[in-house]
């Protein structure tokens, strides 16, 4: 019997790196019919208000949720950054941020997430840490991975940066 087996047996090379899931689908047009993400309710939600502004040494996201439907519900808000113009080979977007809010018919609430340094960066395999670019990042409030209801941009600013990015071009 002839059975096709990935790798050699015992090992597999897993090449699509951080292209998986809903990062795949962010790099081809077709349509998909649950996003990542993607959930059913007996209502509506109406997403509004979206600032992002410095907070100490990072940012704070915030807008307004709403449910506009005749029922009470749950909705999960996400939050991905976008880096459109890294140096590295990057996600579309990537999800950063998350929660589950309860709202009542007709309710508003306020809903704010915190940004650090950490969810500006990707791991360079090259210089073997962790690095955030300075420059230009979307922020983008979503209902599913396809869905995106707000978006704003940011200048990131890392001090640290510019030492990061000559010990990359030196290890090449």
């Amino acid at each position: 019997t002839d059975i096709d087996v990935l790798g050699d047996g015992l090992t597999q090379d897993y090449s699509e790196r951080w292209r998986v899931g809903y990062r795949y689908y962010d790099l081809h047009p077709e349509q998909i019919w649950f996003p990542f993400g993607h959930g059913l309710s007996y209502t509506s939600f109406d997403y509004s208000g979206l600032t992002v502004k410095k907070d100490g040494e990072g940012y704070e996201a915030s807008f307004t949720l709403a449910n506009t439907g005749d029922m009470d519900g749950s909705e999960v808000v996400q939050l991905y950054i976008s880096d459109p113009v890294s140096t590295a080979s990057q996600p579309v977007k990537q999800l950063k941020k998350f929660d589950k809010v309860f709202l009542r018919a007709g309710e508003k609430k306020k809903i704010s997430f915190s940004l650090t340094a950490d969810d500006f960066a990707y791991y360079n395999v090259m210089l073997h840490k962790w690095i955030a670019e300075s420059g230009r990042y979307d922020i983008l409030i979503a209902a599913s991975s396809r869905d995106i209801r707000l978006t704003g941009s940011i200048l990131y600013d890392n001090k640290d940066c510019s030492i990061d990015v000559i010990a990359m071009q030196e290890a090449w």
